[in-house]
């Protein structure tokens, strides 16, 4: 034991590590509020400075009314330790894939002030808040970026996006136009996806550079909008369509915690609907409902029709979809939203003792073959591993019902006469919707064994794909090879699992005709997923994960 002179005592004079680092960033935004207060004094007075301070810059044009950004505030850079540390990817962005998701909603604006952002305007190239990482920037013409955005409404349907495009459209009302400004992240994302499908590789990389830039932007300022969850989903959309799907996945889950805090999932019709005092306020509540609407679908069809890329254990849901989602179904355009609120809710599809779905959409029943899509695919997946659990069956029972309830309702897919030359033929959406209804049909055959359901389903995709002309391709779907992919594998298993049977006469028998009916699908799968792949990456992945027999492929390829 110590002498009481040997004793040291805490006078508590020595700071703790978190005492000094909330004293520096005391001081830090005490300095931020100096420079501040010095700058608003010492404004320049003509409009040609060199240079002035700004967010992360933008290369590419926006209109004046989408610049909601002052150029006089400084960002701050992310903290490492928010990081998360994914697979590399070959794209020269993926550090800042990174982390333009990777912010807490609760971010905090002057929580480092180092490496802020700065650009001299007059200069050929930008920073985006790393010293050896420069930025340059695309020359593109205005015309260029006209093309994009016409480009990416044609093609809208393929990222499930649904809401007014007059907003973005140049072409389109000058009041409409002016008065509803999509956000710079939107607008970036929207050039991207125009440059995809339009195949101009030389743009996608600094224009990817671009959105993320925007989009990490956005995240910055908190600007949870619904501009900003339909910027992470089609974002999120893009990654998937070029086999990123980690990247995917962390973007879409952004866009889903942003699509719960705005409470898109519970759209109500207003108090005042029938009051004749605000009746002038209803155009604008239907305009507002159909797009907040139309964003939380496009989250859910997202989310459903990529979960199998993305998640690796697939494991049943019984919880999905959420009882909470009280969101209505889309109906089509032009219609009372009373008809809208008066329909079932997308739970009741599965559990509900009846459903009601007057007037729905082709939307709706795109929506509605995801969640089922979704769920019989990891009834697929499982039900080997757990066949005799109580629950999965009745997870099984409710997917099967609303199987039923949706081929019930769906509006029947025609093909065009032989002289029309549109393209696309037909309703692109609803060959998709058609096509989840074949493949969930398919996965939820448990027992891996041809009968007059599978020899329906068989001459069904057959008949879906020998309907495309070479040029319906590029307006499919990308997750049509997904689909394709997972029917080739459920096709393949069951040639295999018969053909362990030859050994009885019977069962060769079996297995012969199984062979020789599913011959055909085969090859009309694999051929579907050839042509896809010119315009979507992730389909030659597909490509490469299945066991191909080539005596089965090699006459019909």
């Amino acid at each position: 034991m110590k002498r009481t002179n040997e004793c040291v005592y805490d006078d508590n004079s020595k700071k703790s590590h978190t005492r000094k680092l909330r004293e520096h960033q005391e001081a830090l935004e005490a300095r931020l509020r100096e420079l501040e207060s010095e700058h608003r004094n010492c404004r320049p007075s003509t409009s040609n400075s060199a240079s002035v301070e700004a967010p992360i810059p933008t290369i590419l044009p926006q209109p004046a009314a989408w610049d909601i950004f002052d150029t006089s505030t400084t960002f701050p850079s992310i903290d490492p330790s928010w990081d998360f540390h994914i697979r590399p990817s070959s794209s020269s962005s993926a550090t800042l894939s990174d982390r333009s998701v990777s912010i807490p909603l609760g971010f905090s604006y002057h929580a480092n002030l180092s490496g802020a952002h700065s650009v001299e305007f007059g200069g050929p190239s930008v920073y985006d808040g790393t010293p050896e990482r420069v930025l340059h920037e695309p020359t593109l013409s205005v015309e260029m970026h006209n093309s994009l955005i016409q480009m990416f409404i044609k093609h809208r349907k393929q990222c499930c996006f649904y809401t007014n495009v007059s907003r973005f459209d140049p072409s389109s009302s000058a009041t409409v136009y002016q008065n509803s400004p999509p956000s710079s992240a939107l607008m970036s994302v929207i050039y991207l996806l125009g440059s995809f499908f339009a195949g101009v590789k030389s743009l996608e990389g600094p224009l990817l550079e671009q959105t993320l830039l925007d989009v990490t932007r956005v995240l910055h300022n908190q600007e949870q909008s619904v501009d900003t969850v339909q910027a992470l989903c089609l974002l999120a959309e893009y990654f998937y369509f070029n086999n990123r799907d980690m990247e995917g996945s962390r973007h879409l889950n952004t866009a889903k915690r942003l699509s719960l805090d705005r409470q898109l999932h519970r759209i109500i019709p207003p108090t005042f609907l029938y009051d004749v005092e605000f009746q002038s306020d209803f155009a604008l509540w239907d305009s507002v409902w159909r797009e907040r609407a139309a964003a939380f679908w496009q989250v859910f069809m997202v989310d459903s029709l990529w979960s199998a890329t993305s998640d690796c254990s697939l494991h049943p849901d019984p919880e999905f979809p959420c009882p909470n989602i009280i969101t209505p179904l889309p109906i089509e355009d032009g219609l009372d939203p009373d008809l809208a609120f008066g329909n079932s809710t997308i739970h009741s599809l599965f559990e509900g003792d009846t459903f009601q779905g007057s007037s729905l959409s082709v939307t709706a029943f795109k929506a509605m073959a995801a969640g089922i899509f979704d769920r019989s695919i990891r009834l697929h997946n499982t039900s080997k591993l757990a066949p005799r659990d109580p629950s999965l069956w009745a997870y099984y029972h409710s997917t099967e019902m609303a199987l039923q309830r949706l081929s019930a309702v769906v509006h029947p897919l025609t093909w065009p006469e032989p002289c029309v030359v549109q393209v696309p033929s037909f309703d692109m959406d609803l060959y998709v919707v058609h096509t989840l209804i074949v493949a969930s049909t398919i996965h939820l055959h448990l027992d891996h064994v041809m009968d007059l359901k599978m020899s329906w389903a068989a001459n069904r995709v057959v008949e879906l794909i020998h309907n495309l002309t070479i040029d319906d391709f590029q307006f499919l779907d990308p997750v049509l090879a997904l689909c394709w992919s997972t029917i080739f594998k459920a096709f393949n298993h069951m040639i295999n699992t018969e053909s362990t049977t030859k050994g009885d006469v019977k069962g060769g028998r079996l297995a012969s005709c199984t062979t020789a009916f599913l011959h055909p699908c085969l090859g009309a799968l694999y051929s579907a997923l050839q042509n896809i792949s010119v315009n979507v990456p992730i389909a030659e992945h597909f490509l490469t994960t299945l066991e191909i027999n080539p005596a089965l492929l090699y006459p019909l390829i």
